[in-house]
């Protein structure tokens, strides 16, 4: 028996954008956002959502200056969508 295998590709041309303040702000199709948390929002899971057609955005908490970088780098590579970086400011 061949099982039905539905494709990411054709699952998006079924979902239509949705346009709110928050797509047309951040230039996204849906609104939905992944927040900075850290140790969860990493490079392959922010490119994920971003290519999913959302905005994913990377928690910078736990990484110093050089590993921000090189997560922005692999989130580039990995996606050509609007993406953000959380920078935690502590006082």
């Amino acid at each position: 028996r061949k099982k039905n295998i539905v494709s990411t590709q054709a699952m998006a041309t079924v979902a239509p954008a949705i346009r709110t303040r928050i797509t047309s702000l951040f230039g996204c199709k849906y609104p939905i956002v992944l927040p900075g948390m850290s140790w969860i929002s990493d490079p392959s899971l922010v490119a994920a959502v971003s290519n999913a057609g959302g905005v994913g955005i990377l928690a910078t908490g736990p990484l110093n200056e050089k590993e921000t970088r090189d997560a922005i780098n692999v989130i580039r590579s990995k996606t050509r969508n609007p993406f953000g970086i959380g920078a935690t400011l502590l006082m």
